[in-house]
């Protein structure tokens, strides 16, 4: 199962049906509820799918969730749920430009600082909302260490230098 594709899936459902409240609701409630003990039991093969669907019905979801729950289980894919959660706050996040941007810093920010750096980030992103968790780095030397989603904006001294190097 391609994640992306079922909560795109998902997502498109919810809201045609406007019901987009009631599947975060769901997926959340399943992100607490299901833990690895019970992901292990439902993915099983020897476990009867009569005995899965009667553990299933104890959760209250709506019924795109729980479609969607009873695919992953046809399929043994259970396993997959927490990416798939993950994914689907990622993709909420995407669509109200919201980003969480980690920031390395050898010393902490001061409030003006994260406030300028906050709003340089929300001008870069085109976001609405800047969330910047800040990360205390010693090896970071004379500057700031910008990371999203495995992107790179680094601009310390250290790394300046490494350029110079590889120029020469």
């Amino acid at each position: 199962m391609k994640v992306k594709h079922a909560v795109l899936a998902l997502y498109d459902i919810a809201l045609e049906n406007d019901m987009l409240e009631k599947v975060i609701d769901s997926l959340e409630s399943l992100n607490v509820s299901l833990n690895e003990e019970i992901i292990d039991y439902l993915d099983a093969p020897t476990v009867e799918m009569k005995d899965k669907k009667h553990v299933l019905d104890t959760f209250q979801v709506d019924p795109f969730t729980k479609g969607l729950l009873n695919n992953l289980l046809k399929y043994r894919q259970l396993h997959q749920f927490e990416t798939i959660y993950k994914t689907w706050v990622s993709h909420l996040r995407e669509l109200n430009k919201v980003y969480f941007i980690d920031v390395y810093v050898a010393k902490k920010l001061t409030s003006q600082q994260s406030k300028i750096l906050e709003k340089q980030l929300m001008t870069y992103f085109q976001a609405s909302q800047v969330v910047i968790q800040e990360h205390l780095d010693p090896n970071v030397m004379g500057g700031i260490k910008i990371m999203y989603q495995k992107q790179t904006l680094d601009h310390t001294v250290l790394e300046q230098f490494q350029q110079m190097e590889m120029m020469v």
